[in-house]
């Protein structure tokens, strides 16, 4: 993967979706040489100054456009129930695709397609990630300067990755499934990876 990696010279940073069942977040970085360890910061969503994830929420309203994403979906929605309204929130959402469901319940109840659910939950993230990136480089940062990741379980099979590449394309991260700007990350892979860049010199020598 480094040689493919090193070959790709079109992008400048990249920008990780941590997408997951419970919490949702975002890494930033920019690209680095081979064998060069690269400075990851990872954001909230919802508030790029908090560094710890947001809650795996949105919300659309009756028509099902997109209002929110995270815990301020969450809070609207309450706020929304109070006035005596209702709208379709959807937590959890991500377990509908392991079985392959093609529909998702809201939390009350009614359904939308987990495509448009989950492509809405990528298009927010990935929103929330240019517009901080371009905020930390001082000028707008455009998608096909990216490399993007996106992590994804272990136990998925070459459908379940399918889907993501595709709710990926729906999202307007990249503009096809084959698309070199997008890589697929199985989750205990980044996980070992990022332990690994946390351990001490002598940590590392004995685990390389």
């Amino acid at each position: 993967m480094a040689g493919f990696l090193k070959e790709d010279e079109t992008f400048t940073h990249v920008i990780a979706i941590d997408f997951g069942t419970g919490a949702s977040g975002y890494g930033i970085t920019q690209k680095t040489q081979l064998n060069q360890k690269p400075r990851i910061e990872v954001f909230n969503p919802c508030d790029d100054k908090d560094d710890q994830k947001t809650v795996t929420s949105i919300l659309f309203d009756n028509n099902q456009n997109f209002i929110d994403f995270g815990t301020r979906a969450k809070l609207k929605y309450a706020e929304i129930i109070d006035d005596g309204k209702t709208a379709l929130l959807f937590e959890s959402y991500k377990m509908a695709l392991f079985h392959m469901q093609s529909e998702v319940n809201s939390i009350d109840g009614r359904t939308m397609p987990l495509m448009k659910v989950i492509s809405e939950s990528l298009r927010f993230i990935a929103e929330s990630a240019l517009k901080k990136l371009s905020e930390m480089i001082g000028k707008t940062m455009k998608k096909d300067r990216i490399r993007w990741i996106l992590t994804v379980p272990a136990l998925w099979n070459e459908e379940h990755k399918l889907f993501m590449q595709k709710a990926a394309v729906k999202a307007g991260i990249v503009e096809d499934v084959n698309s070199q700007k997008l890589l697929l990350c199985l989750e205990p892979e980044g996980a070992s990876i990022q332990c690994r860049e946390d351990a001490d010199e002598s940590l590392k020598n004995q685990i390389t």
